[in-house]
Order: structure tokens, then C-alpha cells, then sequence
């Protein structure tokens, strides 16, 4: 039998159809009378006392607890369901709770949790990328970053959309020779894992150098931490020791084809107006950051000048993003643009390239009307010299005078 240590809170988030009950071992806030453990009761005996004390006894079940962490705490989060009325009259404005539906709850913990204010209110001003196991809507496991809010992959799931969206765009599994890949948003590292597995499979890659870039490396400590829910992961366990420890790492293949996977760190910004050698130039780039809603300043016309400057002349780059302003900055700085497969919810991805010939779906001609009507035809953080630039160039990119002229 588990038991709480003496001295820990316990904290309850109520919602109309469930609760969630957070077990911690630092201060923090909400806590209601009586939630301090004595140390000599188990988890169930603690929640079965809170549960009595504000419910008067009317629980259904107890789910099984669902462990996570963060930089510098561990929780536990327990779905607990009542009857629909149970909480009807219970005045949750006092803790300062809002109701949350019960799939999002059972689905979803870490939301619950930081609904409370419990995990962000313990974060440092600088803990940078922290993450937080959790799951998508169809309950596929994957992390949750605690500053943004942001659920990575959210939509499709981390492997699920390297396999259906990233790898067959990039055409990994077919190419042969040298091959380059920039990974833009190293995250978890589930999209340079896709890329490393699509190089073991497919002997005609002779080499391959995987470039990962992110502001720091913590979900790859993410990741190891919870390498059993994540079983593509597992057979690199070594490699992503090395990486993590030494910001590189090598892989070899039985038949002698090597690949280095490396580590670049900073602000993207930054990183991206800084000039790679010719041997380093990008192949293949996935474009993974975080949302540009989220995180502007990763989307501008800018950082995108710098990544085209850094792509190979046959370089194709995807990204998840669907939005009008993403590829209206694509056009702007060289690239073709054009449809590709959804991913989730949204309708299309993205795909782009130096060569207007790789294109399946290039956009359409009038895919121009849709930018100029579009209520938010730039990333927010663009400058306005910058708005201007990209509208004299989309207006006249000749990707659309072509299609113009074949339709």
C-alpha cells in the first residue's frame, strides 16, 4: 500500500462530472480544510476523506492515479466521477475554478491541474522548456509544455504525425546518398527519432547529418523519463543518453552507414541568421516550433529568410502550420508553396520547396485573393516594413503566375 507523506497537500479541482485531486509535496495554493495527510494513510484513504468531506460520500469511482512531472515536482491526478448533481450546489468560484468537462479531465490531468494554478505558480521565471507527461484527445501519450500551455502534437499524437505527415513528405524511405535534415523544434525529439528510424530502414542512405534545434534539451530528459510510454523510443534509449550528455550523438548501422545527430542550442531567432557550411545545408527541413500564436517571433518573414538561406537547392520544408500568414512569409523568401496531407483537425499542412516541380498541390492562383482578404495575412510579431515586403512578394511570385497560366 502507497502511503502520503505526512506534511503533503492535497488539492481538488471540481468540475461538474469529476474531480481531479492533486498530490504534491510542496506548498501551493487552494488548499481546503483537512487536505494535509497524516502520513499514516494511503492515497485512497486520503481521497476518500476529502471526497467525504465535500461530497458527503456520493463518489461512483476512483480511477487509477496518473503520475506526471515538471522541472522540480512530481503529482499524481486522480479522476474521481460522482453523480452529475453532486457538486451542482458547491460554490466553486470560491477556489477559483471554472467547470471542466470529464473526457477533458481523464484525458487531460495536467490542464486540470494547472487550472489550479499548481504547476505553473512552482515554475521559475527562467525554467525555460519544461514539459509534463499528458495525452492528446484520442488519449495517445505525449507532453504537455508548462509555460505556453501547448500540447505537442496535440492533434495527431507525436508518432503518429512523423509517420503519416513528416517522414512521407521528406521521402526519407526512398532517397539515397548524403542527406542533410533540420529538425526546428526539437521538442521531445519524436520527429529526429522518425528520422533516424526512416535511416535504418532505407540502406541507400549512405550518411545522414541531423541537425536539432530548440532553446534547451529538456524534453529529451522529458522523454527518458518516460521512455515506457513511448515504445518507438525505446530501441534508441543509448542514443538518447549520449545526446542528452553530450549534444551529439552517432549512429552506425550494420552495413557501415553512419549518422550524427547534433544539438543546437539558442534562441532560433538568433540561430537562424547564422550561416551553415555548404556540407550542412538542409536537405530535408521540418519546421516544429511551437504555434504561431504561441510564439510569433519563430514564424516572421525573417527567421524564414534565414532557413531558405540555409536550405539546399532541392530542399523541401514542412510544417503542421496551416495558416495563411505562415505561407504568405514562405512565398515571400523564395520558396513554392503548396498543399499537403492534414494533420488533425486542420484541413491541409504545408509544404514547400526551392522547386515549384516537387509540388504535388502547389496553391492555386487564387490562392492570392484568400491572402488579401485573410484578416491576418502576417505573423503578429512582423514588422511593418516587413508586412510590406512579403505583400509586394506574394502579389507578384511567380508560382502563381504560372498556375495562372496553366488553369
Amino acid at each position: 500500500m502507497t502511503f502520503i507523506e505526512a506534511g503533503t497537500r492535497v488539492f481538488v479541482l471540481v468540475t461538474r462530472r469529476a474531480e481531479i485531486f492533486t498530490v504534491r509535496d510542496s506548498n501551493g495554493c487552494y488548499e481546503l480544510p483537512g487536505c494535509v495527510a497524516s502520513g499514516s494513510e494511503s492515497v485512497s484513504e486520503v481521497l476518500s476523506r476529502i471526497l467525504s468531506e465535500i461530497s458527503g460520500g456520493n463518489v461512483c469511482a476512483i480511477g487509477e492515479p496518473i503520475a506526471f512531472s515538471m522541472s522540480n515536482a512530481k503529482a499524481l491526478c486522480f479522476p474521481v466521477l460522482t453523480q452529475k448533481s453532486m457538486f451542482d450546489n458547491f460554490a466553486a468560484s470560491e477556489l477559483g475554478l471554472g467547470w471542466l468537462s470529464k473526457s477533458e479531465c481523464e484525458r487531460n490531468p495536467q490542464v486540470c491541474a494547472e487550472a489550479l494554478g499548481v504547476l505553473r505558480s512552482d515554475l521559475p521565471e527562467d525554467a525555460g522548456n519544461s514539459y509534463a507527461l499528458g495525452h492528446t484527445a484520442h488519449g495517445i501519450p505525449t507532453f504537455f509544455h508548462l509555460a505556453t500551455g501547448e500540447t505537442l502534437h496535440g492533434q495527431a499524437g507525436p508518432w503518429e504525425e512523423a509517420q503519416n505527415l513528416y517522414i512521407p513528405l521528406s521521402q526519407l524511405r526512398t532517397r539515397s546518398g548524403n542527406v542533410v535534415v533540420h529538425d526546428m523544434g526539437l521538442g521531445c525529439g519524436t520527429l529526429s527519432l522518425a528520422v533516424l528510424d526512416a535511416f535504418v530502414a532505407n540502406n541507400q542512405l549512405q550518411n545522414l547529418t541531423l541537425l536539432s534545434y530548440d532553446l534547451e534539451i529538456n524534453g529529451i530528459a522529458a522523454l527518458l523519463q518516460n521512455l515506457e510510454e513511448f515504445s518507438f523510443a525505446i530501441p534508441f534509449r543509448n542514443l538518447l543518453e549520449t545526446f542528452l550528455r553530450d549534444g551529439i550523438a552517432t549512429l552506425e548501422t550494420p552495413d557501415g552507414r553512419t549518422a550524427i545527430w547534433r544539438f543546437l542550442q539558442g534562441d532560433f531567432v538568433k540561430k537562424s541568421q547564422q550561416m551553415l557550411p555548404e556540407n550542412e545545408k538542409a536537405h530535408v527541413i521540418f519546421f516544429d516550433f511551437f504555434s504561431p500564436k504561441s510564439h510569433p517571433p519563430l514564424w516572421t518573414y525573417q527567421v524564414f529568410l534565414g532557413v531558405f538561406a540555409n536550405a539546399a537547392s532541392d530542399a523541401v520544408l514542412i510544417t503542421s502550420s496551416s495558416a495563411t500568414a505562415t505561407r504568405a512569409a514562405l512565398a515571400a523568401v523564395g520558396f513554392f508553396v503548396g498543399l499537403a496531407p492534414a494533420s488533425g483537425k486542420r484541413a491541409h499542412s504545408t509544404i514547400a520547396s526551392r522547386q515549384l516541380s516537387d509540388l504535388e498541390s502547389p496553391l492555386p492562383a487564387n490562392w492570392i485573393q484568400r491572402f488579401s482578404a485573410s484578416h491576418v495575412p502576417f505573423c503578429e510579431a512582423e514588422t511593418e516594413d516587413a508586412k510590406q515586403t512579403i505583400r509586394e512578394r506574394v502579389l507578384n511570385h511567380p508560382q502563381f503566375f504560372v498556375n495562372s497560366k496553366v488553369c
